[in-house]
């Protein structure tokens, strides 16, 4: 019977989203005379979103983009591992769909970028 149920021609998704990179940067702090390494933190705040058009039960086309910004802290040792990551991607989406959900899978490809925040000037 579900079978016989058109699928929705759009899909939303809106979301709180938590980003961790889990790696280091090298590199020189301006005016410094010694390399430095640091992690770069986890970032508890971002969002993400995507929609979803469907032009027929299991073939749709996905957007997708999310934004993860610092953890807010100040000063130069709590801003050196600071990062802030965005993304915006778009590809097919694959749907089996069933009466009691809706595995799919996409592939995606897009544009990613990692920045870091300024330290504060002397």
């Amino acid at each position: 019977m579900a079978q016989d149920q058109p699928a929705p021609k759009w899909e939303l998704y809106a979301g709180y989203s938590f980003f961790d990179p889990a790696t280091d940067v090298h590199g020189l702090l301006p005016g410094g005379l010694l390399p430095v390494s640091s992690r770069i933190e986890s970032n508890p705040h971002g969002v993400g979103g995507s929609v979803t058009y469907n032009f027929n039960r299991w073939f749709g086309l996905t957007a997708d983009g999310s934004g993860h910004w610092g953890s807010g802290e100040n000063g130069v040792s709590g801003r050196i591992d600071d990062a802030a990551f965005y993304s915006a991607s778009m590809g097919p989406k694959l749907t089996f769909r069933t009466h009691h959900f809706s595995p799919f899978v996409e592939a995606l490809v897009g544009w990613h970028s990692l920045a870091f925040r300024p330290l504060p000037e002397r």
